[in-house]
């Protein structure tokens, strides 16, 4: 009997914040879509991950201040050089160094709205079939007696 083919991998979001509370926020945010959530602390860690992961990486939400060498602006240069078709989002408190963001790359205030991270994750997504689909696997797997499905409309819930 010939094996099943192994199940594509999903697409990762790379969550890259210093502060350990708004990193936890920002990964279990992402989470609830249909990417998979790496957290880094550091740019550098950051670009670690992106060296191993190469292409799996769609989404980079990153603060614009961060420790280290790298800070959030620098990163989203490099990724955005190295990995054109990786989305990245820089986040930050103030806009004082927005204007040197490369020209792709998305800037969203602090404090930010959940809302919004998770509209901007489901707009990278490469297929929209794999959002419905990835979401449904989820919502599935997390539920117990009760079943909800996806539909084109919106959640409908079933009882088991």
């Amino acid at each position: 009997m010939p094996a099943a083919p192994a199940a594509p991998a999903a697409p990762v979001a790379l969550i890259v914040e210093e502060d350990p509370e708004l990193r936890q926020l920002a990964s279990a945010l992402l989470e609830e879509s249909a990417l998979d959530v790496i957290a880094c602390e550091s740019a550098e860690a950051a670009l670690s991950v992106l060296q191993r992961r190469n292409s799996k990486v769609v989404l980079v939400f990153a603060d614009v201040d961060l420790a280290g060498l790298i800070d959030g602006v620098d990163l989203a240069r490099l990724v955005t050089m190295r990995w054109p078709g990786t989305k990245v989002i820089v986040t930050g408190a103030s806009r004082a160094r927005v204007d040197r963001l490369p020209r792709d790359t998305a800037y969203m205030q602090k404090p930010w709205r959940g809302l919004d991270v998770l509209i901007a994750a489901e707009q990278v997504l490469p297929v929209p079939g794999i959002r419905r689909q990835r979401m449904g696997e989820r919502l599935k797997a997390r539920d117990g007696e009760r079943k909800r499905t996806l539909s084109p409309f919106g959640y409908r819930q079933s009882r088991a």
